[in-house]
């Protein structure tokens, strides 16, 4: 969710391509409810309607599915659960993991982030805190871009950063 309005619940699609061997790709595309362009309902029905694209096919060439024009047209998390499927069921076909298939650079693990919460919560400090305790060496703190806080959110930001340990 966004600042002043949390997520409690978030739904989202699961597309699965399994090929003749059993090798099997996954994707998911979960809109962001008030954000997204497209709802979860948008989202099944574009994922349904692109059966007849891969069903049988064997996806030799996965750019040429990625690149299709019905698979472009498709609302932005369908397409990107489609995408990640397809880009899934490559990586294992070769016996590696997504990440080796779109770098050859990349790491096997990445730094995360925690989120704490907004700058004006007042439990924002205590889990960013807690979150530096358990080992994360950012914290991720939500501005709710409203003009007449501003100041104060920046303020709240400063004390923050000086209320956690440096590395």
């Amino acid at each position: 969710g966004a600042a002043r309005a949390p997520a409690h619940e978030r739904g989202g699609a699961v597309v699965t391509l399994v090929d003749a061997a059993g090798a099997a790709g996954q994707g998911e595309g979960s809109p962001l409810a008030g954000h997204s362009p497209e709802t979860l309902d948008d989202v099944v029905a574009a994922l349904e309607a692109t059966r007849g694209l891969f069903l049988g096919k064997t996806l030799d060439d996965p750019r040429r599915y990625l690149l299709s024009e019905r698979v472009r047209a498709l609302p932005g998390a369908a397409r990107f659960a489609l995408e990640t499927a397809v880009l899934d069921l490559a990586a294992r076909r070769r016996g590696q993991p997504l990440r080796g298939l779109l770098s050859p650079v990349a790491r096997d693990e990445v730094a995360a982030s925690a989120y704490v919460g907004a700058a004006l919560d007042a439990g924002t400090l205590t889990a960013a805190r807690a979150a530096a305790g358990a080992g994360f060496g950012a914290v991720k703190v939500k501005l709710s871009g409203a003009p007449e806080v501003y100041a104060r959110e920046l303020d709240a930001l400063r004390a923050l950063r000086e209320a956690l340990p440096r590395e």
